[in-house]
């Protein structure tokens, strides 16, 4: 499994990472978003590849013309400015225009662009709006433009034969990570493509209205009204094992996300339901706090909602997302009290035994190789800015060498070379570029 792998990864590609300690780093409520607090019953939230916001609403509205609606939100990076698609309120699909359900989750993929989850849908055709409650889909939105790009149906019928609500998260290679919400529900995983990979789980016993996953897949997050959050160690293909955690007994969280910058969960103490279930003597039920995963789910901080002068009383939070640069958090109430800004000035001090990504020196690039998934061969492209000796090596998830791809004197520039994968397992590969003292490692999955 990921979690026991690649003994070189943790000295190439990672450095100390963040704990919280200064005052500096802690979050900081900062204002509404927007400042007109118009955005209400969020059920999901997250920053797209230009830090811009976006957020789902569960309940009907209705758009320009007074027809039924559900509103996909778009703020731009300045948390104020309406998106000039904004709202969004469906995409074409087959013969008619499907317009959106109950949305009930909403990531980002490794192209920026948006991905969401909704039910109960309604399709429109020549004027005629049919609601078709027992479906339930995927959606992908250009982040650029608000226009549709793939659809996919994830139907799960109940005996009464309504639609499920999902919730769905994806990794920096391109899988998706969705679930039902209801009791009962595997944990499916997809490729970019929505082809199925694998399952995580297939015994939730709990209902759950988030799911988060780490940049590589190696740790889904999942909250339940158990109450608990979930923990999943493993890797799309070697199969996830349940972690065995106690820090977030009785919390009852609703919402979930991972920082990008830091690799960090954060987590509102309460949302699952509409009481406030978590235990008062450990959780703040308006609170959302910040979990160390290196030390055990430590607490780092906490930041609570700003109720201002207004009496102070329980909501499901259903949203949370955090901003690239790990500086900006937003998170959003299911009821009426809108979205909330915190920030915080710095990123936390490096602690000894975290983890995060270091830069890549200026002029070196190692592109994701295309296509990926693939069968049985993938192109890798790289670019160096000087020449000099450069080895490119692939390696399985066990940190074992499988072939050497590159082993010379390399001219600076773009470089392209094809690995076969003919007679190997499938499954996910590591392969690695050093030259000019530099290293730099990416992820590939072949599938048979």
């Amino acid at each position: 499994m990921l979690k026991r792998s690649i003994p070189f990864l943790a000295i190439t590609i990672i450095l100390p990472l963040l704990a919280m300690g200064q005052e500096a780093t802690e979050w900081q409520f900062e204002r509404h978003v927007p400042s007109d607090t118009s955005v209400a019953n969020t059920h999901g939230l997250t920053f797209d590849g230009e830090d811009k916001l976006w957020t789902g609403g569960y309940y009907q509205t209705t758009d320009e013309d007074g027809n039924p609606a559900r509103a996909l939100e778009c703020f731009e990076a300045d948390l104020e400015t309406p998106c000039d698609f904004s709202p969004v309120y469906g995409v074409e699909h087959a013969d008619s225009t499907l317009r959106f359900g109950m949305i009930t989750g909403v990531a980002s993929d490794p192209n920026g662009d948006v991905l969401i989850t909704m039910h109960g849908n309604i399709y429109e055709a020549d004027d005629d709006f049919t609601l078709d409650v027992a479906t339930s889909f995927i959606v992908r939105i250009d982040h650029q433009t608000g226009e549709g790009l793939d659809v996919a149906e994830i139907t799960d019928m109940r005996d009464d034969d309504n639609s499920h609500a999902h919730q769905l998260a994806a990794d920096e290679n391109g899988y998706i990570y969705y679930s039902a919400v209801f009791g009962g529900a595997p944990i499916h995983i997809v490729d970019e493509n929505f082809n199925e990979v694998g399952q995580a789980t297939a015994n939730r016993e709990d209902f759950a209205r988030d799911i988060a996953v780490n940049a590589d897949g190696s740790k889904i997050y999942q909250p339940t009204d158990g109450p608990t959050i979930q923990v999943y160690e493993g890797d799309p293909f070697g199969g996830y094992e349940l972690a065995d955690t106690t820090t977030f007994a009785d919390m009852d969280p609703g919402a979930v996300s991972v920082c990008p910058a830091t690799g960090m969960l954060h987590a509102s103490a309460s949302g699952s339901g509409w009481d406030p279930l978590n235990d008062p003597e450990v959780w703040n039920t308006n609170s959302i706090y910040s979990f160390d995963p290196t030390a055990g789910y430590a607490v780092s901080d906490e930041v609570s909602w700003d109720f201002g002068d207004g009496d102070e009383e329980f909501h499901p939070l259903r949203g949370l997302a955090i901003s690239s640069d790990g500086q900006t958090m937003v998170a959003g109430s299911f009821g009426g009290q809108g979205l909330q800004k915190f920030t915080r000035d710095e990123l936390p001090e490096p602690t000894a035994g975290e983890e995060f990504r270091a830069e890549t020196p200026e002029g070196y690039v190692l592109e994701q190789n295309y296509p990926n998934p693939f069968n049985p061969d993938t192109q890798i492209r790289f670019e160096i800015p000087e020449s000099g000796m450069a080895t490119l090596k692939v390696y399985d998830m066990l940190g074992r060498e499988v072939t050497t791809l590159v082993n010379e004197h390399m001219d600076a520039g773009q470089h392209q070379v094809t690995f076969d994968a003919t007679g190997l397992a499938s499954g996910t590969y590591i392969y690695r570029l050093e030259v000019g003292g530099v290293e730099l490692t990416r992820q590939m999955s072949f599938i048979k």
